[in-house]
């Protein structure tokens, strides 16, 4: 997966994920009120408040810790969620690689709230 563009509005970021079949995009609000992020994935459609792999890239991305994103509990602070978001144009172009050199499958996020899409 990758992410191949940035566009904010107004109120949100929205990132353009690409992965090897489909392309998503993920609107992450400026408005902590308005917790959890959104991606157009069909997992993100039947388990709306968990955080699919599309949207966990783009924090991975934007530099948000691991410990965090493994936290089934987290939402960030509004000082933080500005903090990341100040970092969305440099994601453009990065990607997280599911395997290592070896061609062995890794665990590129850090629990099991991702979910193949």
């Amino acid at each position: 997966m990758h992410c191949v563009r940035v566009e904010f509005s107004e109120e949100a970021a929205i990132f353009w994920i690409v992965g090897l079949t489909d392309q998503y995009e993920v609107e992450i609000d400026q408005n902590a009120d308005l917790w959890p992020p959104t991606c157009t994935c069909e997992d993100h459609a039947w388990r709306p408040d968990l955080l699919c792999k599309h949207i966990l890239l783009c924090f991975k991305l934007m530099g948000v810790e691991d410990d965090l994103l493994s936290d089934s509990y987290w939402e960030p602070e509004q000082h933080e969620i500005y903090d990341f978001l100040c970092n969305a144009p440099d994601c453009v172009g990065g990607s997280i690689s599911e395997h290592d050199g070896k061609n062995k499958s890794t665990n590129v996020f850090p629990d099991s709230r991702l979910y193949a899409a």
